[in-house]
């Protein structure tokens, strides 16, 4: 339990007491922040060796009301933080969401320090440690709102349930490498192969029928064919 004033003093080995202060309107002189989410933040900076930055921690009502959050957000009572990675935030991003699909070390040692909620978003990541009476976790949630923008898979709280717990070497999940990385699956591979030949009958099917685009349809359809190759990609685990 501690309380976070605006000051320079040090609150964990690379975060200022002023870091984790609230940017919410109204906030108070001091308020709390759960010292399982000020871990969280001080494991994410270890893993990546680069700098955070804290967007949102403590929110007032009125602060979360123009945040876009509802009267039981874990921000209310101080059990929730939001942040990002200052350099290489999309590299970043991408390998703390392998991470989590995979089950990686990384996964596992924010649960042991109390990490009950993990979301993603364009710019930030929220991590809480599910316990404001406003809205007490039962269990770990996860969820990605992020538009498939990290990762090929649709990361969720019931996705992870059907993951398998890793084992030395192997982790868990058929379509992770040893190192975690995503390996897709020939059915994803082979759905792709007949999109795209669908794409290439349907450019030789019009040139041997002499239909011609001008330039703005040629966009069109180049637009259309990019965004229904890239489905097997966004959709690739479901």
């Amino acid at each position: 339990m501690e309380l976070i004033t605006n000051s320079n003093f040090y609150v964990r080995p690379n975060f200022q007491f002023w870091e984790f202060y609230s940017k919410s309107i109204n906030a108070p002189e001091e308020h709390f922040l759960s010292s399982k989410v000020m871990n969280g933040w001080q494991a994410l900076r270890n893993w990546a060796d680069s700098a955070i930055g804290m967007s949102s921690t403590f929110r007032t009502t009125e602060g979360n009301i123009i945040a876009g959050g509802g009267y039981s957000s874990q921000h209310l009572t101080g059990n929730a933080g939001d942040g990002s990675f200052l350099q290489n935030q999309a590299e970043l991003m991408q390998a703390f969401y392998g991470e989590m699909v995979c089950k990686g070390p990384l996964y596992f040692e924010l649960r042991s320090l109390g990490i009950m909620g993990i979301g993603f978003y364009n710019t930030f990541i929220h991590l809480d440690d599910g316990e404001s009476p406003l809205n007490f976790r039962q269990s770990f949630a996860i969820w990605d709102q992020s538009n498939g923008q990290y990762g090929p898979v649709e990361l969720s709280t019931s996705y992870m349930l059907t993951v398998p717990e890793p084992t030395e070497g192997n982790y868990g999940n058929p379509n992770c490498g040893s190192n975690g990385s995503f390996i897709p699956s020939n059915e994803t591979i082979e759905r792709f192969k007949k999109k795209k030949g669908i794409f290439i009958e349907l450019i030789s099917w019009t040139s041997e029928e002499g239909i011609t685009w001008n330039t703005t349809q040629k966009i069109a359809a180049i637009s259309i064919c990019l965004f229904l190759l890239s489905l097997p990609i966004v959709k690739i685990f479901k």
